[in-house]
């Protein structure tokens, strides 16, 4: 009879049931006879509430050994609508909250702002806080002494003082000048526009006989050398009279010129203007029916004689026609 294989019977396998872990605020043990009983309540959730937080309180981590809820909230105090009220002074109010919403806030300063005087320094002041934005600085009184329409005013030398000018008036279209002198500058202060007089002045200037090197030291002698002039705006007005003795070391056969002319003439093309020989003497014309004239041209502090000798205009006149006892009387006007 063949031997049978002798077999250990199998335990029985232990049966769980379906998961059914809820997840609360206590440990709660399951009644389910399983390895974790599925039924069990495992504590994760803190049911204590959060205590409410102030205003500036620190972060802290806590010391609860469980987790609060995730969807917990923390209570925060009220506020209430705020009503700030901005004033001259400090006032605490009366609500119960970390800024009093009904608090006034010093910002204005109530004080009145000093008088000014004329010519006081502009200074930042030394206030806390800012003056109103409609305040008003007062301004001292002016006092006008000669107080008659149309007078124009003008300093004293006293504080506050204004002096009204009986010869100084203006009517908002004349101005009127009743005595006195209108001064400009001795240098002119040069100005482009077409209707405003810039510049006034008289004076006198030497003139000299020259030839083309325009040099008046070449051994000239006179008896006379008188100049004058006057200067309005662009314009130079001259009279001069010019009694030689000597002619030097001129070269005769060359133009006659007079140097010495107070301004230079204006550089631009074809801006020649003439001078007017209103008497001479001592010449040596070739004809009597000869005439001489003169012209300053452009860029030049002198004068050019011309002769007007042929019917087809003028030539050259030389310093030989002047000769050295030539006397020469003459004005003209030139732009600068």
């Amino acid at each position: 009879m063949p031997l049978m294989a002798q077999t250990t019977p199998a335990e029985p396998t232990q049966i769980f049931a379906v998961p059914a872990i809820v997840l609360g605020t206590a440990n709660a043990e399951g009644v389910a006879a399983s390895g974790i009983r599925s039924d069990a309540t495992i504590a994760l959730f803190d049911a204590t509430a959060p205590t409410s937080s102030a205003v500036g309180d620190a972060a802290a981590v806590g010391t609860a050994a469980l987790a609060a809820r995730r969807d917990h909230t923390h209570g925060r105090e009220a506020f209430a609508t705020p009503a700030f009220v901005l004033g001259t002074s400090n006032a605490g109010g009366d609500a119960t909250t970390p800024v009093r919403s009904n608090a006034t806030i010093a910002l204005f300063d109530a004080t009145n702002p000093v008088d000014q005087a004329f010519g006081d320094a502009a200074a930042t002041g030394t206030a806390a806080i800012a003056a109103r934005r409609d305040h008003v600085h007062g301004m001292p009184n002016v006092t006008l002494n000669a107080n008659t329409n149309n007078n124009l005013a003008t300093m004293t030398g006293t504080a506050n003082t204004l002096q009204g000018e009986a010869n100084l008036t203006f009517d908002g279209t004349t101005l009127t000048l009743g005595q006195g002198q209108i001064a400009f500058p001795a240098t002119q202060n040069a100005s482009a526009g077409a209707n405003v007089l810039d510049d006034y002045e008289e004076g006198t200037f030497t003139p000299a006989i020259a030839d083309d090197t325009l040099s008046g030291a070449e051994s000239q002698t006179y008896s006379r050398q008188v100049g004058r002039y006057t200067k309005i705006g662009n314009l130079v007005y001259i009279t001069l009279r010019l009694t030689i003795t000597s002619l030097g070391t001129l070269t005769t056969t060359q133009q006659a010129r007079i140097i010495g002319l107070p301004f230079t003439s204006e550089n631009v093309a074809n801006s020649n203007s003439a001078v007017n020989i209103g008497n001479s003497g001592g010449l040596a014309l070739t004809t009597a029916s000869e005439v001489a004239t003169g012209l300053v041209t452009v860029n030049a502090t002198d004068i050019q004689f011309f002769i007007w000798d042929a019917t087809t205009g003028t030539g050259t006149w030389v310093l030989s026609e002047v000769t050295g006892a030539g006397d020469l009387i003459l004005s003209g006007c030139y732009r600068v």
